[in-house]
Order: C-alpha cells, then structure tokens, then sequence
C-alpha cells in the first residue's frame, strides 16, 4: 500500500494502493466497530482537515479515537503480498470443545526476503448440523457470554483458540464478509461446503462455498482429462446448486453469481502448470452436464424471469437487473446442453 521508495510518483496510482488500501482501512471498521471506528475518522478529521498528512497519522487517529492498539497493523502498509491464512481446527465430541488454529504465512517478494505476522481479523461463526449457528463461548469466558459471531484477531505466526459447549460437530464459517484480504487453505471438506451452501447466513462465504465447490468439480475433471480417464460428474455439486435454484427466497442476482462456474483464468491460477485445453474440457464438461441434469428447472427459472421483467418498460435497478441476470445465466446452461426448446 506504501512502498518505500519509487521512481516515479506515478507508480503509486495502481490498483494496488487503492484496493487494498481500502481494505486496510475496512479491516480497521471490523476490528473497532462501527462506533469505535467513527469516534477514530472523527478524530483524524478534527485534528487534519486541510493538512497533508501521512498513513502513520492516520492509524494514530484510529488507535487513539478507536481504543484499540491495532497491533502490528501498520505491517499492512509496508509489506507486500497477499497473506496466505490457514485454518484447522479439531472438534472433541466427548469434552464438547472446537479447538481453532489460525496460522498466516506471507511470501518473500524483491526487497523483502522475510515478512513479519500481521494484524488479521477473522470474522467467524459455527453451524451445526440442523444449520442453526452455534454459540461462541471461549474457554476463557463464562458461558453466559456466548455470542454467534465473533471477529479473531491473528496477530501471530499462529494462534489456537478453544471454544466450549460445541455439543454438535460444527462446520466453520470464516473470514464472513471477507473480513481480510488474505487466501484461506482450510479443511473443509465436499459435505462442509455443501452444509455452507445451503445454510450460512453470509453472502459471502455461502457464494464462497458454492464456487469452492465448483472449482473442486473443475479441478478433479482436469486431471482425469490429463489421465485420459472418462469425465464423470461428482453428484454433490450438481445437487448444492440443484439446493440453490430450488430456493425462490433467494435474491436472483445472488443465484445468478453462485451458479456461474469459475472462469478458465481463476481456474488456470489454482494449477501448478496451466493447462489450456483440459481446463477449457473439463469446464465446458461441467457445464453440459448441469444444463442437461437441470435441465427441467433451468427452463422453469428462464420462464420466470423472463416473465419478472416482461410485464413492463425496460428499467435500470438492481430488482430488474437480477432477475436478467438470472435468466441470462439459466440461458447460458441450457445453450451448453444443446436446448432449442426456447
């Protein structure tokens, strides 16, 4: 976000600076609060309206207006990369306890050889197997102070927290609301991700599952493509997004985003070795197979969406532009199965 020295100020005008900045500076709402992070923007407005000021200011005002010491934050500004986050966690049916293990790890890059942990917030929840969230009471805690969503903050190489009264195995949501620009490399398994699908509460991580998924799909044909091997679908994919159509309470535009596939360049990333043509195989594999599995309820979401917008003028507004969306998406996998019903 702030290099330490460049050749031309032009070089500061990047994506880099203005995306990650701004989450630098929404990490520092997660972890204050809304409250807590108004009292700090207030404080840096009173004490410099007008000025030129520096980033250091500014993490001073958020400290001091925001009561919180944001510990090793200021790393988020001088070191480059995108933190790699790993999770773990093991459930102990028996002294019904979830112990949660955060580790990060960030990449040498030129200039910078060795990175120092930083300051991440993790926001997270547990669900349980009937899909309500289960609540939060650390060990270190009294169990009347139990919540359901808590933000972590890792501000080590690795941190464990224990959490009492887990009486049912849980399945982690984390990082909700994209709480930190970072990668995360946990243990979910096919069945977590299809429990987050059909139950998390957060858009965010419910999207997340749903493509996790999907990627996983894509990812296991490439390398039976590779091998030569026959494609056969994996029926756990194709049954979450049957879940996800199914579901009318849902907003389109949500539906529409969950139900397209990774594309072939986010897919070429997550490959040691890229591909081409087992991705584009393997993607265009998938697709024909949803469109024909789905096919019956793809046709019925085409018609009523369809019918959602065709009662009246065309209109720019989000309600209108979802249910295009939607529509469009349920045009797409029906043309990849070969329909010419429509």
């Amino acid at each position: 976000v702030r290099p330490a020295s460049y050749i031309e100020i032009n070089n500061f005008y990047t994506t880099t600076i203005y995306e990650k900045g701004a989450e630098v500076i929404r990490m520092m709402h997660t972890l204050l609060g809304a409250e807590a992070f108004r009292r700090g923007t207030d404080l840096y407005f009173n004490r410099h309206d007008g000025q030129a000021v520096t980033c250091d200011d500014f993490l001073a005002a958020m400290r001091e207006g925001g009561g919180h010491s944001l510990a090793h934050f200021e790393r988020w500004y001088s070191q480059a990369g995108t933190p790699n986050l790993r999770a773990a966690w093991h459930w102990d049916e028996r002294a019904s306890t979830l112990d949660l293990t955060l580790s990060q790890e960030l990449a040498p890059s030129p200039g910078q050889a060795t990175k120092l942990p930083t300051h991440i917030p993790v926001r997270m929840a547990l669900f349980g197997a009937d899909g309500a969230k289960l609540p939060l009471t650390l060990e270190v805690e009294a169990a009347t102070s139990a919540v359901h969503e808590r933000v972590l903050s890792l501000v080590e190489s690795e941190q464990t927290w224990r959490f009492c009264g887990v009486t049912t195995k849980p399945v982690p949501s984390l990082l909700r609301g994209f709480s930190a620009p970072v990668k995360l490399t946990s243990d979910l398994t096919s069945d977590d991700l299809r429990h987050l699908a059909r139950y998390d509460d957060d858009a965010f991580n419910r999207w997340e599952s749903i493509q996790l998924l999907g990627t996983r799909e894509v990812l296991r044909l490439i390398a039976a493509a590779q091998a030569g091997a026959p494609l056969e679908s994996d029926p756990v994919f194709t049954e979450t997004l049957a879940a996800l159509l199914g579901d009318q309470t849902i907003e389109p535009a949500f539906v529409a985003e969950a139900a397209r596939l990774p594309s072939e360049s986010l897919l070429a990333v997550e490959m040691d070795g890229v591909d081409v043509e087992a991705i584009h195989t393997a993607r265009e594999h998938v697709r024909r197979h949803l469109g024909e599995a789905l096919g019956e309820t793809w046709r019925a979401i085409w018609t009523r969406e369809r019918a959602a917008t065709a009662s009246h003028a065309y209109a720019y507004n989000a309600t209108d532009a979802g249910h295009r969306a939607l529509k469009n998406v349920a045009l797409a996998y029906l043309a990849a199965a070969g329909d010419t019903a429509l």
